[in-house]
């Protein structure tokens, strides 16, 4: 068995924590998906059982099949849509990429749609307080569409290859594709104008700056029910470069945890084919990482030095010719770190925030055509990423004992407002009886001022006055 590739997912909850594997065994790539922890099970089974609820789909998906508490898919082979998209950058071909995105919205909506309602679940994951009655939904919605996730064939084609989160109901059409536009966005740094592009056509889609907030605050409500600190996006089964030509027995014996990935670009444009991956070893440990770079002009370099939260003793050099420059002399800026420097000893600490640290490098010396090398030396220390989780777990928890309190007020509340609505009740109840009471009484008023007005007559008259004289009446 050859194993390609090894991808954890264990900054979540640890019933969501999984292990993917890419291996070939007998000519055959295959990707598998573990449990990385015992809560786990449950999880690995939903992602075989989402195949039956996506199955009608209007896209092909990758078949699993279950065994012994894994999931097993085939390896795709093809192009991915990310591929596709980043080489229309690469290209500058804002209307092949404008087509390609307008194509894939098509796409989505090929599937079964309904009207968005609320429901609990989608309040559980996602939260309360939008404005989506209405929106078009689909009825079985894989979030997990992000173009790296899509392969296609010569016939254009798409096979999903990934649906590790799906559900079954309603969710707004255009959160799919701003999820997977967000995760475009988040993985490259694309050109101002092709940013402007995406806004655009958000525009022409409809899509709101309100709706764009909204939907911001979808995905950061369901990273935090999965249980990452941060936002994640997805893209184990489209990588086969990591562990290549090593096997299992050694990728364990080396203690491999994540890898230190170098990019070179001469046009300020980041891909998987121009870079390298480097396995990080043991925790703690000082590692020693030479190589040789493109002799071509380089324009800028990036190191992505972790694939996890971490604070990382680092220094090195790059050489370029005779000379020899120090790495934190040709920092320009970063992406989700944060960098202490030691100038005295020509070295650093890199303390990262996130699982996609990046560092950016710049120097005129690279644009030369001539031989280059470059020179790390690393240790890395995990505790800040317990110590991150444990900080959430701890925020969730206050903010779950807030949630529980509040719902405890608002039964409060409602029985109040049942209170107050009987009340209401009797006050109208009694309203009423008061004015029947009130119209009694002004009749029997009237009775008495009519007899009144009898008895005075009577009185006043001469017949009554002469009785009264012969004292035939008693007054």
């Amino acid at each position: 068995m050859n194993v390609y590739s090894v991808r954890y997912s264990i900054n979540r909850k640890k019933e969501y924590q999984i292990k993917t594997v890419i291996y070939e065994e007998n000519g055959i790539v295959s990707v598998i998906k573990e449990p990385y922890t015992k809560y786990a099970y449950d999880h690995i089974y939903n992602i075989y059982n989402n195949y039956e609820l996506l199955k009608d789909s209007a896209m092909k998906l990758a078949v699993p099949k279950l065994k012994d508490n894994v999931v097993e898919f085939p390896y795709i082979v093809g192009e991915s849509l990310d591929e596709k998209l980043i080489r229309d950058v690469n290209e500058e071909d804002i209307e092949s990429f404008k087509d390609k995105i307008i194509w894939f919205k098509t796409m989505l909506g090929n599937d079964e749609q309904i009207e968005f309602t609320v429901t609990k679940p989608f309040e559980k994951i996602f939260g309360t307080g939008y404005n989506f009655v209405g929106s078009k939904s689909l009825r079985i919605s894989n979030i997990d569409s992000n173009f790296d996730n899509l392969i296609l064939n010569i016939n254009n084609e798409i096979t999903v290859i990934d649906y590790e989160w799906v559900f079954d109901f309603p969710i707004p059409l255009d959160f799919i594709l701003y999820r997977s536009i967000s995760s475009f966005i988040s993985k490259y740094q694309l050109p101002r104008k092709f940013l402007a592009v995406i806004q655009d056509l958000f525009v022409e889609m409809g899509i709101t700056k309100d709706l764009l907030i909204s939907f911001d605050k979808m995905e950061q409500n369901f990273t935090s029910f999965i249980g990452h600190n941060i936002q994640m996006y997805s893209n184990y089964l489209k990588d086969i470069s990591i562990y290549k030509n090593s096997n299992i027995t050694q990728m364990f014996e080396q203690e491999t945890s994540g890898y230190l990935q170098l990019f070179w670009s001469s046009k300020d444009i980041f891909s998987e084919e121009l870079s390298t991956k480097i396995n990080l070893t043991t925790e703690n440990q000082k590692q020693f990482i030479e190589m040789d770079l493109p002799e071509s002009p380089i324009n800028l370099l990036r190191i992505d030095p972790a694939t996890f939260i971490s604070d990382m003793d680092l220094c090195g050099s790059i050489i370029v010719g005779e000379k020899e420059l120090n790495l934190f002399d040709l920092i320009i800026s970063t992406i989700d770190c944060v960098i202490i420097e030691n100038k005295e000893n020509q070295n650093g600490k890199v303390i990262s925030s996130s699982s996609d640290p990046q560092i950016f490098l710049k120097h005129p010396l690279l644009n030369n055509n001539t031989q280059k090398k470059i020179k790390i030396q690393l240790s890395y220390n995990k505790s800040i990423e317990n110590n991150l989780s444990n900080a959430f777990n701890k925020k969730n928890n206050e903010i779950k004992d807030l949630k529980n309190k509040n719902e405890l007020f608002e039964d409060e509340i409602r029985s109040l407002v049942q209170k107050e609505e009987q009340l209401s009740l009797k006050v109208v109840n009694l309203s009423q009886e008061i004015n029947t009471l009130n119209e009694k009484l002004e009749e029997s008023n009237r009775e008495v001022q009519e007899k009144k007005e009898i008895i005075n007559g009577i009185v006043t008259s001469k017949v009554w006055r002469i009785l009264k004289r012969m004292k035939l009446v008693k007054i």
